[in-house]
């Protein structure tokens, strides 16, 4: 057992005035993150994914997260330069651990963070404290404690309790910056209203429109016998897989419907208030989530920019501060070094908003023709790191020396 282990394993032995045991108490329980609803329905992770709003949404997000550019770069008051052989950097842009790409590993995380509110990871260092992987946790894997304003991990199946500096730890939504709570748990009762009209949906058409009913007739006498033996043979006649199934009641008989057709229930008015009530929940804009309505090409590079400052940019905030504060030493912080996410990335998709954005740069001299062929993946050419002057920009004092050298 090393030093960090049986520091731990001193202080979990120790008494301590935090429970009445003396044990440290969990901060929270990240079991059964289900919500009883209001609809009748026990939504949890799993059920509200099967809503394909909540589904399309939730996968929007964490692909944008993962396809997010993530480097370290090193600030020295004006100047910036990318440590492109950082390992670090290397981690978190390509290959956190040997089982997964850097892709799936935030698109994992990101749905963790999402749903559950709150997404961990082990931090592998080796002796000089070197990060060397990231190493993915099962959010209910995970107990936090906290003991005299510290952290502590326990994971599920281990001995020891993990300091801080050991978990990547981001949460969503949360009362006290620690205990992260997944939107699911707020959003449950407009989603199982949206699960109850999926179910509503597959009953109507595994039914093929035939739902409760009585049979009505002006006979009299009927026994109970005949009562039953008359609904046996009709319910069995509707049961029937026979897409042609026909069924002939005798004389005076009629058959009526008691329930509500989808046009009486407003299914369709359901489904629609679903979809908008998750864009709501998850910030996203309804063209996000596949859904009619919103049209434009001004307003829909618009709703872009939009989704990126609402859904996207929150959570890879959250992220970028704890690698920040977790994954780069006292020294790196000191010397300068930060994380940078690039978020034009997710603007690409419109060229002729990006065209102008490079023009704008180049024209007051922002970024030279190189840069811009570097951020578009394309070869430098020779000449191109040279800063050019528009002829109709001049400074008064470089209009009068062009005057005087003039002379």
């Amino acid at each position: 057992m090393n030093l960090f282990n049986r520091s731990i394993s001193n202080f979990a032995n120790q008494k301590r005035s935090v429970g009445a045991n003396g044990t440290l108490w969990p901060l929270f329980s990240l079991m059964g993150s289900g919500a009883s609803t209001k609809a009748g329905k026990k939504i949890n992770p799993n059920s509200s994914l099967k809503i394909s709003a909540f589904w399309c949404g939730v996968n929007t997000i964490a692909d944008s997260i993962a396809l997010l550019p993530k480097h370290i770069h090193n600030e020295d008051g004006n100047k910036k330069r990318l440590l492109s052989g950082h390992p670090v950097g290397y981690l978190i842009h390509k290959e956190p651990n040997k089982c997964m790409t850097a892709f799936n590993f935030w698109f994992t995380f990101s749905v963790c963070a999402i749903v559950k509110g709150k997404a961990f990871a082990r931090i592998v260092r080796n002796s000089a404290g070197e990060v060397l992987e990231l190493i993915l946790l099962h959010p209910e894997d995970v107990t936090v404690y906290r003991k005299e304003n510290v952290l502590w991990y326990k994971v599920r199946g281990e001995k020891t309790y993990l300091f801080s500096d050991e978990i990547f730890h981001v949460t969503g939504f949360s009362w006290d910056g620690v205990k992260g709570i997944g939107v699911v748990q707020y959003a449950a009762d407009s989603m199982s209203i949206s699960l109850e009209a999926d179910i509503y949906a597959a009953d109507a058409y595994g039914d093929r429109g035939v739902s409760y009913g009585v049979i009505e007739t002006d006979t009299t006498g009927i026994t109970g016998q005949g009562k039953k033996a008359l609904q046996k043979v009709f319910s069995h006649q509707l049961d029937s897989s026979d897409k042609h199934r026909v069924s002939v009641l005798d004389e005076g008989m009629k058959y009526k419907r008691i329930a509500l057709s989808p046009q009486e229930a407003q299914f369709i008015e359901a489904k629609a208030q679903g979809v908008e009530d998750i864009a709501r929940w998850l910030k996203i804009p309804l063209h996000k989530l596949h859904a009619k309505g919103e049209g434009g090409y001004n307003f829909l590079v618009q709703m872009s920019i939009e989704y990126l400052q609402t859904a996207v940019m929150p959570l890879a905030e959250r992220i970028k501060e704890e690698i920040e504060r977790k994954l780069l030493s006292p020294a790196e912080k000191a010397q300068g070094n930060v994380v940078f996410i690039n978020y034009r990335k997710l603007l690409e998709a419109d060229p002729k908003a990006r065209a102008q954005y490079y023009k704008d740069l180049w024209f007051i001299r922002a970024i030279n023709s190189n840069e811009i062929r570097k951020l578009e993946d394309m070869e430098p050419y020779e000449g191109g790191d040279d800063f050019l002057q528009p002829a109709n920009m001049l400074s008064e004092l470089q209009l009068k020396k062009q005057l005087t050298d003039g002379e």
